[in-house]
């Protein structure tokens, strides 16, 4: 079996299959103890149990030979835990990526949007936050149902200040949110 070509091909496995179920079973081929993999996922005996039996019902055949004194793999239990692993493997992985893409990006928003958040805190002068603006227009052209004109500022300003505390409140929710857990410094872009 190191190469697969001395596997008999058959159909798909069953829809129903689920990540609970694969963990649940490389938990007990691992340990080869239901008690051991039960307390290792946080899980009753009876429980885990279960899954283990659901899993074998919908894979068609026995993964663990079980005694009162022993559990062990069968063949087909051998020949399920390596991809089992593999696939827990990808999936872990799959998730670790889409987090830190969801971070880049979450780290390159309050970058484009840190002038604001200085300017809603009060120590950012007007001159900066308009080559700010300048500066994200230029690399984000607005969408072409929005008309940028210019206005006089002053005629504005609660309105403008209003918006630029909620825009600074934003970002730093943004920015507490995508920190790093052990020292609370935002994640790098």
């Amino acid at each position: 079996m190191d190469d697969g070509r001395n596997v008999l091909a058959l159909p798909h496995s069953p829809e129903g299959i689920e990540l609970r179920h694969l963990r649940a079973f490389v938990a007990v081929a691992e340990d080869l103890s239901f008690s051991k993999a039960a307390q290792k996922l946080f899980i009753t005996q009876p429980a885990l149990s279960r899954q283990i039996r659901g899993l074998e019902r919908l894979v068609g055949c026995d993964l663990f030979r079980r005694s009162t004194q022993r559990v062990e793999l069968t063949l087909a239990g051998e020949a399920l835990l390596a991809h089992a692993r593999t696939l827990l493997a990808g999936m872990n992985d799959a998730v670790t990526a889409a987090r830190s893409v969801g971070g880049e990006l979450a780290g390159r928003m309050a970058l484009l949007w840190e002038p604001w958040a200085r300017a809603s805190a009060g120590d950012a002068d007007w001159d900066h936050v308009r080559t700010a603006v300048e500066e994200l227009h230029g690399r984000f052209a607005p969408p072409a149902e929005v008309t940028v004109a210019p206005v006089i500022a002053w005629t504005f300003l609660p309105e403008a200040m209003q918006a630029l505390d909620q825009i600074g409140a934003f970002i730093r929710d943004l920015t507490s949110a995508h920190a790093h857990p052990a020292t609370g410094q935002s994640r790098p872009s």
